[in-house]
Formats: structure tokens, sequence, C-alpha cells
């Protein structure tokens, strides 16, 4: 199992291909985490979280025994760790980047190198075999089994003493403060997840779902379930029903999961049109039965907006799931308390035009499965930075760049026939080339904007006079975890972008300040590496979409579009694009720097322009 879970490299005998597949965000959760958590901060209160699976900042000392242990994050990245001396580069042959959708990767069922398995086993692991034991039974599954039987036996509580003491035998090894807040009473709820985070990973799962006991129902009859669930029906002659449909979707049907007194089935991923709240099996004798059944589809999800600043009379598309519409109850989408006239829709897109003079607003999506405000504002103005670029004679934020790249300077501040909201910043004069990776031919004083807090006082001061305040003056910095950086973005179809990062950082006032200007956000993995100590070095988000593009090549159109940058999934590297030791937290929400630049992957020499507008840091749950 070792070949489809781990990812490549993990062994020596180039048989390792799952580094694409991860636990689900869902089951992260489940035990307390998330992928966007900071490592240094996470709270890992379940042993078994890191047994089930990797996640950033994780060092796992039985895994590469014969190399100090396996560090998740260096291994990907291919940085040595402190001591080590290998002859090879520690992450030799393995994947270069985070494949995993979900931010992490399987533990379970792996055996690590074929030191690791010549060590516990004393024999020598094959190309796609080892000896690793395949357990059939765990106590721990026995024990919850008893749990459960004793919940259900109980009406759907117990307080059964030996009840008890089996569920902490299991989850009191695991988590250590449960003996200090032991449960005295257990629902089928809580051994329904014990069960998950317990034996995640070991196949058990998809049966707990095949059919959930309901301690209230002898039969449990189950009357709905979401899209792409699993159900079982449980009857008699269950192997003459030949088709089954949800609403007015057809399932797909399975013999080998169809007994004579038992069928599982999927119900259908795709959204119903014609909604009866039924389920209709047809036998093989062309009857058909109805059951009374409702398909669950979850509110609408919205992923993206194409701009926020959209003007009047532009055409819009929001980007999402569920965008379910009919007759009965049609697909409404309102902007700022407006509702706006749809001119086409699927499940996954919403495609309109913006009304003229709209004010700022929630952007509100509504089907007959549910309403949801999404995380898009049009015309957002809270939480501004920098909108009007300094210039006094417009509204905003008044700030202007204090470090050593002044684009009022250069004549980069700029309002013209594609200002979208007054001025904006220019990095890049259309003639002006940068070079494959960004590097040797790199004019700073076009491609870079610095923003210090401080003055040229001392004391130094940072509000009053001549002082430029803090950015975290002007948003709640201790929620920084559940924003994102956002700004407008229009690369002209005439000046594409084809190489290069644009480099977004943070800085606190102990890294610089007005007066204390430095380079500071030079600093990258390498030079750490190489012993030159830089623990003060940024972590920053590099934005580079042309590398997802057709053609490696990307512009916006020759329209704004809306960058969305979160801040604790993206603030992750250093400047040559190699994970960052140092990661963001709330003392470092003074200062801002944007530069396009290197980031570590070679694209092809072009001369670019970017037009920026109106960043700011909103919130993003």
């Amino acid at each position: 199992m070792q070949s489809d879970l781990a990812m490549v490299g993990f062994d020596e005998f180039g048989d390792c291909w799952g580094g694409y597949s991860g636990p689900s965000i869902d089951l992260q959760e489940a035990f307390g985490v998330k992928p966007t958590d900071n490592p240094s901060m996470r709270h890992d209160g379940d042993a078994r979280r890191k047994a089930t699976m990797m996640m950033a900042g994780d060092v796992y000392d039985y895994f590469w025994q014969d190399k100090g242990g396996f560090d998740y994050l260096k291994f990907i990245y291919n940085i040595n760790p402190e001591g080590y001396t290998g002859d090879d580069p520690y992450g030799k042959g393995g994947p270069g980047e985070l494949q995993s959708a979900t931010g992490a990767n399987e533990v379970k069922h792996l055996y690590g190198n074929a030191n690791d398995h010549l060590s516990a086993t004393g024999v020598s692991a094959m190309n796609m075999a080892s000896s690793l034991c395949t357990p059939l039974l765990r106590l721990a599954d026995v024990y919850l089994i008893y749990v459960e039987a004793k919940v259900l036996m109980d009406g759907g509580t117990t307080t059964g003493a030996v009840a008890l003491s089996r569920y902490g035998d299991v989850r009191g090894r695991s988590v250590p403060t449960y003996w200090a807040d032991e449960k005295h009473s257990l629902t089928f709820e809580d051994v329904w997840k014990e069960r998950r985070l317990e034996l995640a990973c070991e196949g058990d799962r998809w049966y707990d779902f095949v059919r959930v006991p309901d301690a209230e129902s002898a039969d449990s009859i189950i009357t709905g379930a979401y899209l792409s669930s699993t159900i079982c029906l449980v009857g008699e002659n269950l192997t003459s029903i030949k088709e089954i449909y949800f609403n007015d979707r057809k399932a797909l049907l399975n013999t080998s999961y169809i007994t004579g007194k038992t069928l599982m089935v999927n119900v259908p991923g795709a959204i119903p049109e014609d909604v009866t709240d039924k389920m209709y099996l047809v036998t093989a004798g062309n009857q058909t039965v109805e059951y009374p059944f409702k398909t669950l589809v979850p509110a609408p999800s919205v992923l993206t907006m194409n701009n926020e600043y959209l003007a009047g009379g532009k055409k819009g598309q929001i980007i999402g799931d569920y965008f379910t519409d009919n007759a009965e109850v049609p697909l409404q989408l309102t902007i700022s308390g407006t509702p706006i006239e749809i001119e086409s829709s699927d499940q996954y897109t919403i495609s309109f035009t913006m009304p003229e003079g709209l004010p700022e607003g929630e952007v509100v999506v509504t089907t007959r499965y549910g309403k949801t405000i999404s995380k898009f504002h049009y015309k957002e103005s809270r939480n501004m930075l920098f909108d009007n670029w300094g210039v006094t004679d417009e509204p905003g934020t008044g700030l202007a760049a204090t470090g050593w790249s002044k684009p009022q300077d250069k004549g980069r501040i700029k309002n013209d026939e594609y200002s979208i909201a007054g001025s904006y910043c220019q990095f890049g004069d259309g003639q002006t080339e940068i070079d494959e990776s960004a590097t040797s031919v790199w004019p700073q004083d076009q491609f870079e904007f610095d923003y210090w807090p401080g003055s040229w006082d001392t004391p130094e001061k940072f509000e009053g006079e001549g002082a430029a305040i803090r950015l975290s003056t002007l948003f709640n910095v201790e929620e920084w975890q559940d924003m994102a950086l956002k700004f407008e973005l229009y690369v002209p179809s005439s000046n594409p972008w084809s190489s290069g990062a644009l480099q977004l950082m943070f800085s606190g006032d102990d890294q610089v300040t007005v007066g204390t200007g430095n380079n500071l956000w030079w600093r990258d993995q390498s030079a750490d590496a190489e012993g030159k100590g830089y623990p003060e070095a940024y972590a920053r988000a590099l934005y580079r979409p042309w590398t997802m593009a057709e053609g490696k090549s990307f512009d916006t159109a020759d329209e704004w579009m809306t960058v969305v940058v979160p801040l604790a999934s993206s603030f992750v590297f250093y400047l040559d694009g190699s994970a960052a030791k140092t990661f963001l937290d709330v003392k470092r929400f003074t200062g801002f720097t944007m530069m396009l630049y290197s980031g570590g992957v070679s694209g092809t020499p072009c001369k670019p322009i970017l037009r920026i507008d109106n960043v700011r840091v909103v919130p993003y749950k």
C-alpha cells in the first residue's frame, strides 16, 4: 500500500506515486486542525492526528531512521535538516512541491525506507512489496463496537460503567486531556466520531456510512441523503431492481453491491432539475416503486468573483457550485441589496451584467436549498491599505510608499483611462524586459513597492505629522488567520506576464521601519542553509498565475480582476520559492512590500505591465 499512498521518493525503489492524494480537509478538522494552521501555533490535542496524516511542521523519528528522522516539509522541498550529513540531498527524488490538494499526506500503511523495513522486520522490502502486517481486526474496533451496541441497547445514551471504561481506553490513550474531563454518558454521536478518528484511513468509514444506525428508529430508515453519498437499501428480492432514480437523476448500479436483501448505491452527484422528493425503483418487470426520499443539496458555494470593483455595464461572472435554478424557486443573485438579472447560469457559474450606480455591499446567492452571503464584497472599502497611493486630492487612506522604492517618484502612480477607482500603482513600463527567472535582469525602480512605518525622528514615532502609521492600525490583526489579502489587477494583453513572481510580504517593526531601512526581504532559504543565519527572513506569498496559464503567459484580457490571497495558507515561501522557516504572526503587519521578482520558477523573458489597486486585508472565513 505504500506505493499508492506515499509521495514519490519516499523509498529507494521508485515505486511511490501517492503524493497527489491526501486525507480530506474534513478529517483534518475533525482532529481539530486545519491545513492553514501555522505549524508553530497548531494545537495537536489528539496524538492520532500525526499518526494518521503528515502536515506542515511534522517530523517522524520512526521513518528514515538512518537519516535522523523524516521531516515532511524538508523532504518535499529538498532542504537538508540541521545536522544532516548524508551524501545525497535530503529530498532527492522527492516531489519538489506540495502535491496534495488537501495540504496533508498519508501516514498509516507506510513502513518508511529500506532501512526502516529491515530494522523492523529483519528482512528487506522489495519493489511494491513489504512484510508490513495487515490488521484484520483491532482491539480498539472491538471496544467501540461494544460501546455502540450498549448505546443502542440503552436507547441512544448509555452510562454503563464498562462502556465508559472501554471508550476511555480508546480515546484516553491518544488525548491526554480526556481523563481530566472524562465523559459520564455516551451517545451514538460520540461513538460515531471516535470510530472516524481511531480508524481513519483504515477502510472502515465506508462501511460505517452504508447504513447509519439510528437509536430512535429500530428500522434505521434513511429518508434523505446528500449528493454523491452512499446509502444501503434493505429489503427483499433487491436483485430484481435494474434501475434507480433519485428525483429525475439516474443512479449507477453495481451488481457487486447488490444481494437479495441489501443494495448499496450512490446518490447521483448532479443536482436534480425536476424535484419530486422521491426515489424510484424500477424492476426487471418494468414495475416502478416509489419511496419518499430527499436528495439533499448544499446551499450555494461562491468560490470566485471576477472583479469586486466591476463597473456598471461590464460583464461579471461568479464561479462556485450548487447554483440551482428552476421555475418554482429561481436562482437569485443580489449585490448591495439589489436583485441582479442573471443572463446565464449552470451548476458552477453565474453570468450577469453589473447595473450602474450600485453602492458598496454584499454579494448574495440564493437557491431553493439555501442562501449564501459570499466572501466577496462589491466595491469593498473595509480594511483598505492602499487605494489613492498618496494622491492627496482623492479620497482614500492617503498611504504612499515610504521605503527605498517609491513609485510616486518614478511616475508609476497613474490615473488614466485604465483606472478602476482613481489612481493605481503600475509595475513595469512596457519597455523594460525581465528575463526568464526575473532575477539577473531586474530594474528595481520599475517592479517594487515598499511601505515602511515610522519616521526619521529620534525616538522614531509611528503616528502624527511626518510619521507613517503601522498598517496594523487599519485592521484587527488578532484575526489575521481568518483574513485574506485582496487587490485588483490589470495585465494588458499587449504586455503579458510570463516570468517571475509577484512577491507579497508583510513585515514587523523588528524587521524594517523608516528609521531602520534595510533589505532583509532579500534573505532566503538558500542563504540560511549556507549558515549565514537569517532567521528574520520574510515569509511571503508568491503570486504567479502565468505558471498555470495556457502557453505559460498571463494577461487579464484587458479587464480588471480581483486577486485573493489567504493569509494563513499563502505566506509560506522565501525569496527563491523554497519553504519558509519563519511564519506570519500578529507582529508582522506593520509594513508591506510588493515586488515582481524570482520565485524559483523560470518562464520566458517578457515586458510585463501590472496595474494594481485597492490593496486591502479583509475577512475571509
